[in-house]
């Protein structure tokens, strides 16, 4: 994916923090604009697409582990 993070040991000195400002919603008179129904949706995305991807990983290792014994 292309907005995975880099593997190597010296690549992680490249990372560099970015500060996103966005506009689109409403900001509280104490600076907060911090929209709570959105995180969640965004929350519950990330989440549905991790157990995803970790279930294909995980059927993905069973399959070679069951092909390098012999079974199933």
């Amino acid at each position: 994916m292309k907005k995975h993070m880099p593997l190597s040991p010296q690549s992680l000195g490249e990372i560099r923090p970015q500060l996103v400002k966005i506009n689109s919603t409403y900001r509280k008179p104490d600076g907060n604009n911090v929209d709570i129904d959105r995180e969640m949706a965004t929350l519950a995305e990330n989440s549905l697409e991790f157990r995803t991807y970790t279930r294909f990983m995980s059927d993905r290792i069973t399959g070679i582990s069951s092909a390098i014994k012999g079974t199933g």
